[in-house]
């Protein structure tokens, strides 16, 4: 399992974009964010609540994600993860790493955005170098 959880760190940590799957009135919908994690797999972004993705997970805060990587010889590997996504308040490390990540000017974080937070239920591991097409899950 600790290998497992090694695995999806590393793909967290070289992942660019996760797009996040939310429900509405007006159906499903996916959007691409960049995005910060910390070792306990949760993942952060930075959203304006008007958006349509933010203000589906206050009306419905079950969420999906998906985040693929490359790999040299082209073979899958990504995760695909279901949790809860709640509001988190503004924090001075989660600006600092986010901004750092993406190489972003401090002015990229104004009043007019706010901090989201998916907590995983589960994470499958999708690896093919190591597993083929057969999934490995982490459960919280």
């Amino acid at each position: 399992m600790e290998d497992l959880k090694k695995l999806a760190q590393q793909l967290l940590e070289q992942g660019r974009l996760i797009h996040l799957g939310t429900n509405d009135d007006g159906g499903v919908w996916v959007s691409p964010l960049i995005y910060i994690h910390d070792e306990a797999m949760n993942i952060y972004w930075l959203s304006m609540p008007v958006v349509r993705h933010s203000r589906a997970v206050d009306l419905a805060p079950q969420a999906a994600a998906a985040i693929m990587v490359d790999t040299p010889d082209h073979k899958a590997a990504g995760l695909q993860i279901a949790g809860t996504v709640t509001v988190v308040n503004q924090d001075e490390q989660l600006a600092k790493n986010y901004l750092a990540k993406y190489h972003l000017p401090d002015d990229h974080i104004d009043d007019n955005h706010k901090w989201y937070k998916l907590s995983p239920k589960f994470i499958d591991i999708i690896y093919e170098p190591l597993f083929g097409w057969k999934k490995q899950k982490i459960e919280f």
